[in-house]
């Protein structure tokens, strides 16, 4: 968990701060990955999203995102 804290940025650093978010898992699949429904938003995304290995998925879980080159990487559930 350390890794997700920002680190203070050094002189010439390009660090960039992590972005977590607060989703819910709207519908799953052990190949495609998981669509999410964003915390703030009404309609899910069409996009399918990866998960840890370790983390059993269901529909309407809540979860916690982190940003990653690009996309979103599904941590684990919020209780």
């Amino acid at each position: 968990m350390a890794d997700l804290v920002p680190k203070e940025a050094s002189a010439g650093s390009t660090a960039q701060p992590v972005e977590l978010k607060l989703a819910t898992i709207v519908t799953y699949s052990s190949t495609a990955g998981c669509t999410l429904l964003f915390d703030g938003e009404t309609t899910p995304t069409t996009k399918k999203f990866k998960r840890l290995y370790s983390f059993s998925v269901g529909s309407g879980y809540r979860v916690l995102v982190a940003k990653v080159s690009g996309t979103y990487i599904i941590l684990g559930r919020v209780y």
